[in-house]
C-alpha cells in the first residue's frame, strides 16, 4: 500500500535546508583549506631559506675548519723549523748497520759534522754508505726552501696517531719532487718521513728522538733508512773491502733490490766552533 505525503512542500523545506547546511561547511572548509594553503607557502618559503642559510652556513663552517686545517699544519712547520734553527752546529757520533742483499759488511762507526745553514760531512774513512741523491732526509733542507705544505689528515705510525702533511717544494731547481711527513703533534717532531725526487727514487726515513736535549733541536737518536738500489747510484766501492766493478764480466746485473741502513746518534756536541776545512770536499 502506497501512503502519499500530504505535505510534500514540508520535505522540500527539510532538504532545502539541509542542502544550504551542507553548502556552508564546504564553504568554510574551502575558505579553511584555502587560508592554510596560503599560510603555508610563507612559512615552506621561510623553511626553504632556512635551508639554505643552514647550508651556506655549513659551507662556511667547513671552509673555517679547512683554512684553520692548513693554518695549524703550517704553524706546527714553522716550530719544528724554528727548533731546528737553534742548533748552528753539531757533531756527534754515528753507529751503522747496513742490510744489503749483495754485501756482508760488519757494524761500522764514523763522526758526522753539521754546520747551518747546509754543511754536512761524515767522517768514516774507507766507507760509503748512502746514494749520492736523495738519502739526505734532513727536514730543514726542504722546510728552508719555498714550499707549499697539504694537510693529509691524520695516520697512525707505530701505535701512535700522527699528524700527515705533505710539502711540495715550488723551487725549481729542487731535486725533491714531495716529501711526506708524519708529525708526533706531542712532541712536535717528525717520525717519519718519505722523500720521493724527481727522478723517482724514493727514500723512507723513520726516527727516534731519545735523546731530549737532541730532540729540542729535532736531532734524532735513531734513523732507519729504506731506499731501493735500483734507483740511485751508489759508489764502485761500498766498503773497505771491496774494490771491484758492482758487476764482473759473464755476470748478469743485480734486480733492483731494497736496501737499509740502520744510524744511531750519540753525544751530540752543540753550537761548538767547527772549521770550514772539515767541510772540504777534497778530503
Amino acid at each position: 500500500m502506497i501512503r502519499y505525503d500530504k505535505h510534500p512542500m514540508k520535505h522540500m523545506i527539510t532538504f532545502s535546508r539541509m542542502s544550504v547546511f551542507v553548502l556552508a561547511i564546504l564553504t568554510m572548509t574551502l575558505s579553511t583549506l584555502a587560508q592554510n594553503a596560503q599560510n603555508a607557502q610563507p612559512a615552506q618559503r621561510a623553511q626553504t631559506v632556512q635551508s639554505m642559510q643552514s647550508a651556506q652556513s655549513m659551507q662556511s663552517v667547513q671552509s673555517v675548519q679547512s683554512v684553520q686545517s692548513v693554518q695549524s699544519v703550517q704553524s706546527l712547520l714553522d716550530i719544528m723549523k724554528g727548533r731546528m734553527q737553534g742548533v748552528k752546529s753539531y757533531k756527534a757520533s754515528m753507529r751503522i748497520k747496513l742490510d744489503i742483499p749483495f754485501l756482508k759488511a760488519p757494524e761500522s762507526t764514523a763522526t758526522m759534522y753539521y754546520k747551518a745553514p747546509d754543511k754536512t760531512h761524515i767522517d768514516a774513512p774507507g766507507f760509503a754508505m748512502l746514494p749520492k741523491r736523495g738519502a739526505d732526509v734532513t727536514i730543514q733542507r726542504v722546510l728552508d726552501k719555498p714550499y707549499v705544505a697539504v694537510d693529509a689528515g691524520r695516520d697512525m705510525f707505530q701505535g701512535v696517531l700522527m699528524r700527515k702533511v705533505k710539502i711540495l717544494p715550488t723551487e725549481e731547481g729542487s731535486e725533491i719532487a714531495v716529501a711526506t711527513v708524519w708529525m708526533d703533534t706531542a712532541q712536535n717532531v717528525p717520525r717519519k718521513v718519505v722523500t720521493t725526487t724527481k727522478q723517482g727514487g724514493t727514500v723512507t726515513a723513520e726516527l727516534v728522538f731519545d735523546d731530549a736535549k737532541a730532540r729540542a733541536f729535532c736531532l734524532p737518536s735513531y734513523v732507519k733508512l729504506m731506499f731501493d738500489l735500483g734507483a740511485y747510484e751508489l759508489p764502485k766501492t761500498i766498503s773497505g773491502e771491496l774494490d771491484k766493478p758492482a758487476t764482473q764480466p759473464g755476470e748478469k746485473k743485480e734486480k733492483s733490490s731494497m736496501a737499509i741502513v740502520e744510524i744511531w746518534y750519540s753525544g751530540y756536541q752543540m753550537n761548538i766552533p767547527i772549521a770550514d776545512a772539515i767541510f772540504d770536499v777534497k778530503r
